[in-house]
């Protein structure tokens, strides 16, 4: 990778990391208001989150780990994965519920998908089927 891009990559990781480790710290301190949903539909699926009393937390769990995760270049790989379901459902939800396709949710998928992108080598085991258990002795 040229020093350019590694630039590059390191400064979308450093700031998705940043985003989603504040965002998940946000959702389990209640530091500052969170989205509810604007359309019947959205305000319904926000109150049938909180009513379950444990998909916000593990949400905001999942940010705040997964942003963490991005931080590390080691752990980066490990983080993209962490965060892919709730990054699928950003613009589902933004889609599907809200009526409004181009807020966030594009963004942050061409963000997760550029990473993706550039740590491609990392995920290659997963698909190649090269992948053994470790040998017990």
């Amino acid at each position: 990778m040229s020093s350019r891009k590694a630039r590059i990559t390191t400064v979308v990781r450093w700031c998705a990391g940043l985003a989603y480790a504040i965002t998940g710290a946000n959702g389990l301190l209640r530091l500052f208001p969170m989205p509810e949903g604007t359309t019947p539909a959205g305000i319904a699926f926000f109150a049938s989150l909180h009513a379950s009393g444990f998909m916000i937390p593990l949400l905001a769990l999942s940010f705040l780990v997964g942003g963490l995760l991005l931080l590390r270049n080691r752990t980066a790989p490990l983080g993209l994965i962490v965060l892919a379901p709730p990054i699928v459902i950003i613009p589902l939800y933004n889609w599907i519920l809200e009526r409004q396709p181009f807020t966030s949710g594009p963004f942050v998928v061409a963000i997760q998908l550029f990473l993706a992108w550039q740590y491609r080598d990392a995920f290659r085991p997963l698909w190649s089927g090269e992948a053994a258990p470790a040998r017990q002795s």
